[in-house]
């Protein structure tokens, strides 16, 4: 039978929006509808206001059972290390289109520590998709106040730990305008040349005031600036015993705008349409009126906060009653979620 023209020049994106609703609205997996999100921009319109995406989700990874998960910020991509068993296997896989792509293990760390697997590595930031065979795995590894920098490719045998790292700690890493960056618990910021000789070059040193502060995020904006996000926390007396820990925990933030060319630092006390959203091991920054991933949020200079505790413990599940949120305008933190639900 012919096909007509017209028929034959369909394509999905031209499905009516009233159609495209009631097939996303059957689907109950969260994931399903994330990947819907990236065909194309129409369906990620319709995506975005289903039944399924409404409030916190439990999402379920059966491809990372079994494993700790890192997110590495990049369209999709999770770092998953086997907790089972030696060597502990380090892969990068997408959950939305379910590539993988194995790393060396994590027993490859010159460094390693077997009874603390979960949270060995803290931040994992890849410089492209790692189908390039270009791409650069860069980590936070370690634990407590030891955790380093070390770097591998796909293919690679071991993990390349970077020199110049004694009595440093590091706390997060970015890649920023093809090149890595890295800064310690001081607020001190550094660039990552990962040549044959792999080292660390001191960028920045910050204000004296970001010595004081807990912990610091690096996060590029929306218009491609270069952030720094300092947290702070103070302990609130209380002679209430029935008050949870989480309650005595005052949380601020302070927003600098780094300027590598002229190594200034200009304090932001407002984000604009923007929030910012951090989770145990990653972070990432969305517009209130059209999110990275298409999704629209209703308030914008803030910052989610997903677990708002001082350390994650590791052997604990993740917890949506730690959810907060932190207005920047009024530097208040409200509760937005109290329930004990977690996620596998």
């Amino acid at each position: 039978m012919e096909v007509s023209s017209s028929y034959s020049s369909c394509s999905w994106s031209s499905l009516p929006d009233e159609l495209l609703e009631l097939i996303l609205n059957r689907l109950n997996n969260v994931l399903d509808i994330f990947r819907c999100l990236h065909v194309c921009s129409s369906w990620r319109l319709v995506a975005t206001q289903c039944d399924v995406l409404t409030g916190a989700q439990q999402i379920n990874l059966p491809k990372a059972q079994d494993c700790w998960i890192c997110n590495s910020n990049n369209n999709g991509w999770l770092l998953t290390i086997s907790s089972l068993s030696f060597p502990y296997k380090v892969n990068l896989w997408n959950l939305i289109s379910r590539n993988e792509i194995f790393l060396p293990s994590a027993s490859k760390f010159p460094i390693f520590q077997c009874q603390r697997i979960q949270g060995f590595i803290k931040r994992c930031i890849i410089s492209l998709s790692p189908s390039d065979p270009n791409c650069t795995v860069l980590v936070i590894f370690g634990i407590d106040s030891e955790r380093k920098l070390a770097f591998c490719r796909p293919g690679d045998g071991e993990w390349k730990v970077l020199q110049d790292q004694v009595e440093l700690s590091f706390v997060d890493i970015m890649f920023y305008e093809g090149q890595f960056y890295a800064t310690d618990i001081r607020g001190k910021i550094y660039t990552c040349e990962l040549g044959p000789n792999p080292k660390i070059i001191i960028a920045i040193e910050p204000p004296a005031q970001l010595y004081q502060t807990r912990q610091n995020y690096l996060v590029e904006s929306a218009a491609g600036d270069f952030l720094m996000f300092c947290k702070n926390w103070d302990w609130i007396d209380d002679d209430d015993e029935y008050v949870e820990v989480e309650d005595y925990i005052a949380i601020s933030f302070e927003v600098y705008k780094v300027d590598l060319g002229t190594r200034e630092w200009r304090k932001l006390e407002n984000l604009g349409d923007e929030a910012l959203f951090i989770g145990c091991n990653g972070r990432i920054t969305a517009s209130a009126s059209t999110g990275n991933s298409g999704t629209a949020f209703s308030r914008g200079n803030c910052i989610y906060i997903i677990n708002n505790s001082i350390e994650v413990n590791p052997d604990d599940d993740f917890e949506f009653k730690h959810a907060s949120i932190y207005e920047l305008e009024s530097r208040s933190t409200k509760r937005l979620r109290t329930s004990e639900t977690s996620t596998s």
